[in-house]
């Protein structure tokens, strides 16, 4: 909720949305309607944009979209760029001040390794690889939301969903306890359901909040990482790595989706 927009007009109620996403792109000076796309590289973006829930201006703004091309670099500390126009005065107002935004990096890590603290003093049962291509347990389907078909295999799996969040660029909790911001050079489309090492159910997730049923997978994925505390790095000049990591899905309840705070490099047991 952008602390700026809630006025501008009056009960405006802004929410400020960060996708990540596989697009095309070509400078608005070079676009006309000769532009021949094939030519153009799929690259994987982390896009910002706006939308006012009330007020005159109510809809989306297309103004508030901004983006880094995460192809080109890794910005520590937020995955936004500040290589604006300096007439872009608009956007820049709506970036808020860096120590907010370090500030709110500083409290996901707190939660990521409060997530990691209280996931390690659970029991988790594994779910037998024969069953990976549902989300079945005991013999009841635990996707009350209907979202997905299966943890690892065809159609929507919660393996596709967090392998899918690396495509964008996503924190990462390391092994020694510090943060990092992770992308993967696998495509949006890449059946990440083939990287699946293990899946089973945390014991402590099924009333986090009431029917929940969580499943934990773990996937080994080719990654590049920079620390978020550390300076702005070329995607180049990190070096990738083959890491296993842990992430986690509800498939009921409020907390329903993939849980951005579970991402993190797994143990062997896990």
């Amino acid at each position: 909720w952008p602390s700026g927009m809630e006025e501008e007009p009056e009960e405006n109620h802004a929410v400020r949305i960060r996708l990540g996403l596989p697009l095309q792109c070509v400078d608005a000076a070079d676009y006309d309607d000769s532009t021949d796309w094939s030519d153009v590289p799929l690259q994987a973006y982390m896009v910002s944009g706006e939308v006012a829930l009330c007020g005159d201006d109510a809809g989306e703004d297309q103004r508030s979209y901004v983006g880094l091309a995460l192809g080109d670099t890794i910005v520590a500390g937020d995955n936004q760029t500040e290589d604006y126009d300096d007439d872009d005065d608009e956007i820049e107002d709506h970036d808020g001040d860096v120590d907010g935004e370090e500030s709110q990096h500083a409290d996901f890590g707190d939660m990521m390794k409060q997530y990691a603290k209280d996931a390690a003093s659970e029991t988790c049962e594994p779910v037998p690889q024969e069953l990976w291509n549902t989300t079945v347990r005991d013999g009841e389907d635990q996707d009350c939301k209907g979202w997905w078909q299966s943890i690892a295999g065809g159609a929507r799996s919660v393996a596709d969903d967090i392998g899918q969040a690396f495509v964008g660029g996503v924190p990462l909790l390391m092994e020694d306890g510090t943060v990092a911001d992770c992308v993967t050079s696998l495509d949006w489309d890449y059946d990440f359901s083939q990287n699946v090492k293990s899946a089973c159910w945390p014991s402590g997730m099924e009333e986090m909040p009431e029917g929940n049923h969580a499943v934990r997978v773990t996937l080994e994925l080719p990654l590049k990482c920079a620390d978020v505390n550390g300076p702005t790095m070329a995607l180049a000049d990190i070096p990738e790595e083959t890491i296993v990591i842990s992430g986690e899905v509800a498939f009921c309840g409020e907390d329903a989706g993939e849980d951005q705070r579970s991402y993190r490099w797994a143990a062997g047991d896990q």
